[in-house]
């Protein structure tokens, strides 16, 4: 870099930072979430500091690992259109805006990008290519846009395998909308925002915490509460972290950490401590969203996973239809139950051949009655 070319970026750079700063204040007044939402200009300021052609390669590098997960997002899919038509990527900006016209098939500006795509083709003497953008572009159709599905599953519950069966049988992208973990997890806006324009299935284990039903209320006012026997997430549990490589991984969480010396007890003692410790965790869970059905101002569906495992097809369309999802649109992908969806044996009541008598008793006798008579669940 010569020294006026240095001069000129230093002065560029603080005449950007003043901008950004001014721009900042502005959004802020208005709230942190305007001042989130503005992400995409602030991006725009600093990138404006980039020679033109670093500028255009810094764009397509951002926007490859947003788009596989905003797929959905228009601005982006435009952004790197336009970066790969000018750095002469012609394939990558063809396909940019084919999708862009999948999602809006009434967007000019995409056919107009498309055409000037198809041009460069034709100049380059790759007619073949040319002619396929063109009648592409002239017979794009926009995809169906369902609404998405917001799985809130308690752990242990098959939740894994009933979102990977919605994901696939559906054509839809899994979607976090927490950053967080069980027990603590709550929305984060950004997500649910893109969450929301369709085609998506977040499985979560939100909290039923005021925070998080403000959220729904205002911005998607419609959720599953999965739930199963804690007694048998209990014992599911048990085995899913004693199978850890690195115990330590999953216990980030002070509310249901066991001690140090835990993995060096009996298995009757690791139930026994799981029984006092950690079974009113997610008792609080579900009476938690008991409470909450009965005063929200948003449609609540609770299933279990008892019902999932006496039929999952009835299981399926019973929360398709809740969510509007026409059952014809759903093709089973008859997926195999296997340890990486965290599917262990199924078994319903397969604590009681595990737990001791005592243990038994105790469990039954921390299940709330209200628990028993809502899911059937027996003592």
């Amino acid at each position: 870099m010569t020294k006026s070319e240095r001069k000129s970026f230093v002065s560029n750079a603080k005449a950007t930072i003043k901008r950004v700063g001014a721009f900042c204040l502005a959004a802020l007044a208005k709230g942190p979430i305007a001042l989130a939402r503005k992400w995409p200009r602030l991006a725009w300021m600093f990138l404006s500091l980039l020679t033109s052609r670093t500028r255009l390669e810094t764009i397509r590098h951002l926007c490859g690992p947003l788009i596989v997960r905003s797929p959905h997002d228009i601005q982006l899919l435009r952004w790197d259109g336009t970066a790969s038509l000018e750095l002469e990527s012609y394939e990558d900006a063809a396909r940019a805006f084919q999708e862009i016209l999948t999602l809006s098939n009434n967007d000019a500006e995409a056919v107009a990008e498309l055409k000037k795509v198809a041009d460069a083709l034709s100049a380059r003497g790759d007619f073949s290519a040319a002619k396929a953008i063109s009648e592409a572009s002239l017979g794009a159709r926009p995809r169906e846009i369902l609404p998405s599905i917001l799985l809130n599953a308690m752990p242990k519950s098959s939740g894994a395998y009933i979102a990977k069966t919605l994901e696939v049988g559906l054509d839809f992208k899994p979607k976090l909308i927490s950053p967080t973990i069980f027990p603590n997890q709550f929305i984060d806006y950004i997500r649910l925002d893109e969450f929301r324009t369709g085609n998506q299935i977040a499985h979560q284990q939100l909290e039923p915490a005021q925070e998080n039903i403000w959220y729904l209320s205002n911005f998607f006012p419609k959720i599953i509460i999965h739930v199963r026997d804690v007694r048998s997430v209990l014992l599911s549990w048990l085995h899913h972290i004693g199978g850890a490589t690195d115990p330590k991984q999953l216990w980030p969480n002070p509310r249901n950490a066991p001690p140090k010396h835990y993995y060096g007890k009996s298995l009757p003692w690791r139930i026994g401590w799981m029984i006092e410790n950690n079974l009113q965790v997610w008792i609080a869970w579900i009476e938690g969203w008991l409470d909450l059905e009965q005063s929200v101002d948003f449609p609540i569906m609770v299933t279990q996973y008892e019902n999932f495992v006496k039929n999952n097809r009835q299981f399926i369309e019973e929360i398709l239809d809740f969510c509007e999802i026409p059952v014809d649109r759903f093709v089973d992908p008859n997926l195999t139950p296997t340890a990486e969806l965290h599917f262990r044996t199924g078994k319903i009541d397969e604590w009681r051949e595990v737990f001791t008598e005592d243990q038994i008793r105790q469990a039954s006798q921390s299940v709330p009655d209200r628990l028993y008579e809502r899911f059937g669940w027996q003592r």
